[in-house]
């Protein structure tokens, strides 16, 4: 394990510069604080943290080494869908850019790197519908560009439930009536919402809510037999 604390870390991204044999590991935390934590293969080297900026409503970061020039840069995204550029090398302290590379709306995560072949820098998007943006440049004064249409498109899949309550097609007929009033398992009697919020309706176990796919919470208290119990959710 790598020595170093980042309170309130939510993202992460990394990369080799190849110039200087470094290992990067680049870190952003919940008050938009970017910093590269520094180290090298040796045994018991000791990794050096140095900051990198500071971003409002930071979504998303990539970092890459670009060969040409031997320049550390990192992409940062924000909930508004700007893409800021932070370059830096071995002995030039790290630069913002002032003005965003671009600007793509409703990005939800980016990736980058770059390509020896052309020399250029690539930062690939996504956004909440599943369109797969690329945007490249040699060099951000030199233009800066954006697929039209996107790379490809991936949509969301259909919500799925599995359901493995007690199975009333299949047991007697006193079982089933006395199902509909009470069921220690918690029988789900009701399931709605979308792909990115769904809730489940239990007989005797309450309302229970997933986002994005996420992990089940209770959200109401179990009450039996409360029919129209989801139209508040």
């Amino acid at each position: 394990m790598l020595p170093g604390t980042f309170p309130g870390l939510n993202r992460i991204s990394g990369f080799y510069s190849d110039d200087d044999h470094m290992r990067h590991v680049i870190v952003a935390n919940s008050r938009g604080e970017i910093a590269d934590l520094q180290y090298t293969g040796k045994a018991n080297a000791k990794p050096v943290s140095v900051p990198l900026g500071m971003f409002v409503d930071v979504i998303s970061i990539a970092g890459f080494y670009a060969a040409n020039d031997k320049t550390r840069v990192v992409i940062v995204a924000t909930a508004q869908g700007e893409l800021f550029e932070i370059k830096y090398t071995s002995k030039e302290s790290p630069k913002v850019g002032q003005q965003p590379l671009t600007t793509i709306p409703n990005l939800r995560a980016i990736s980058a790197f770059y390509s020896p072949d052309d020399k250029n820098r690539h930062v690939i998007v996504v956004d909440v519908a599943g369109n797969v943006t690329e945007v490249w440049y040699a060099k951000q004064t030199a233009g800066v560009f954006v697929t039209a249409p996107a790379l490809a498109s991936f949509s969301a899949p259909s919500p799925r439930v599995e359901y493995v309550g007690p199975d009333i097609t299949n047991i007697n007929k006193i079982a089933v009536s006395n199902a509909a009033y009470s069921s220690p398992s918690g029988r789900c009697v009701a399931i709605a919402g979308s792909t990115s919020k769904l809730h489940a309706l239990s007989d005797t176990g309450g309302v229970w809510s997933s986002s994005n796919g996420g992990t089940w919470s209770l959200q109401a208290a179990g009450h039996r037999n409360r029919p129209g119990a989801m139209a508040g959710l």
